[in-house]
């Protein structure tokens, strides 16, 4: 099947400004340009339903979410969501090449709290991202964005620092 290509420079300004915390942007959607390039289709600074309501039945779509509060409505924490969204009405052979380069399209936007498939806006609702990262293992605390030197193995309980795995 082959990879994807995600250089394109507007995809890495698009994850830098979503991480930052001095930004309004909330998510970055990335869309197809042909069978293996990715683009940036949009920054968005709004709500989940707005993301949502970008997203095309007809279309293979990634997204990096910036989710704030956490478990109340007093908590600040900052989350990240990785939402791979293939339409209802996308082809086989498109639904095939997501297997493919789903994996190296995580790896661009980094480290991420909970992955989420859709093909249905109402799986990716703004109550249903909030119960899955209630529920994921290790969201208590902040989201470090994919720096090394303070990555969470949720699975383990375990805090990684350089040279130290």
């Amino acid at each position: 099947m082959g990879s994807v290509d995600v250089s394109d420079g507007g995809i890495s300004t698009a994850i830098a400004s979503v991480r930052d915390d001095g930004t309004d942007d909330m998510y970055a959607i990335l869309k197809y340009d042909g069978k293996a390039k990715l683009i940036l289709q949009k920054t968005g600074s709004g709500s989940m339903d707005e993301m949502a309501g970008e997203l095309d039945d007809g279309e293979v779509q990634y997204v990096l979410l910036r989710v704030e509060g956490g478990r109340d409505q007093e908590s600040k924490a900052v989350k990240f969501v990785f939402i791979t969204w293939v339409g209802a009405s996308v082809g086989g052979m498109a639904k095939g090449r997501v297997a493919s380069h789903k994996m190296a399209v995580k790896d661009a936007l980094g480290w991420t709290v909970v992955d989420i498939q859709a093909d249905d806006k109402d799986d990716i609702s703004e109550g249903v991202i909030r119960e899955k990262l209630k529920k994921a293992p290790g969201a208590g605390g902040r989201d470090t964005g994919g720096r090394p030197e303070q990555l969470h193995d949720a699975r383990k309980g375990v805090q990684h620092r350089p040279g130290r795995l």
